[in-house]
């Protein structure tokens, strides 16, 4: 049966392309994104696509490379700069994005200049500590085979060089799941898509902890694999 129905021109119509599961797929009231916006190709995303392409990076260091070449052009060498290289670049793609993340909170909250940049600066240091420790052993262990780039590839070095730079490969696997998801969380409680931030912020705590933990010992254990490069190697 058919009915006259008047439209108000004062009432808003929604288009039917916003309704999706769920539930209409706008914006909150404050004007906010709601939090199924971040979760769905949103920075979670970008985090886990660099995870990936992280650990990507440590197969070629630990599957790749492990034969030796007698003109030294190709060997371990080369999959550790390569393998190595992937993870700091997905590394430092994070970092970037945490930062254009930080530095727009900081806009939305419109604090005082000093205080917003010095809220910014203390919120993305403190934020990225783990991911600066673990770049710069990463760069570290990356300098060393350049340097001894053709010893390395012919097998010219104390097998004990060997074994502690396999060590080294099993502790970076675990710092680098330690600080994506350490930053995950981070962003999650800044963005506001995490509902427990007392739970979330232990942790954080405790993914801190274990981050700075595994640097400790990569640490000394690269500074070993230094030594072994610089007073044990030979050239035949």
């Amino acid at each position: 049966m058919p009915t006259n129905t008047k439209i108000d021109p004062k009432k808003p119509i929604y288009p039917m392309e916003n309704i999706s599961r769920g539930g209409l797929v706008g914006e909150n009231i404050d004007g906010s994104k709601p939090a199924s916006y971040y979760n769905r190709g949103g920075y979670e995303y970008i985090i886990n696509s660099m995870m990936l392409i992280a650990i990507v990076g440590m197969c070629i260091k630990i599957f790749f490379g492990n034969e030796i070449s007698k003109d030294g052009s190709y060997g371990r060498a080369n999959s550790t700069i390569y393998g190595y290289g992937v993870v700091t670049f997905s590394i430092l793609t994070v970092m970037f994005i945490s930062f254009a993340i930080f530095d727009k909170i900081r806009k939305i909250e419109n604090k005082g200049l000093f205080d917003s940049v010095f809220g910014f600066l203390k919120t993305f240091i403190t934020s990225s500590a783990p991911s600066f420790l673990t770049l710069t052993i990463l760069l570290w262990v990356i300098t060393l085979n350049s340097s001894f780039f053709t010893r390395i590839n012919q097998g010219k070095v104390a097998k004990e060089y060997y074994q502690l730079s396999a060590g080294t490969s099993f502790l970076f696997l675990f710092q680098i799941f330690a600080i994506f998801f350490y930053l995950k969380t981070y962003i999650g409680i800044k963005t506001g898509t995490i509902s427990d931030k007392k739970e979330a912020s232990m942790t954080i705590s405790r993914l801190a902890f274990a981050t700075y933990f595994m640097c400790a010992i990569n640490l000394v254990v690269v500074g070993m694999m230094t030594i072994i490069l610089n007073f044990f190697s030979t050239d035949g």
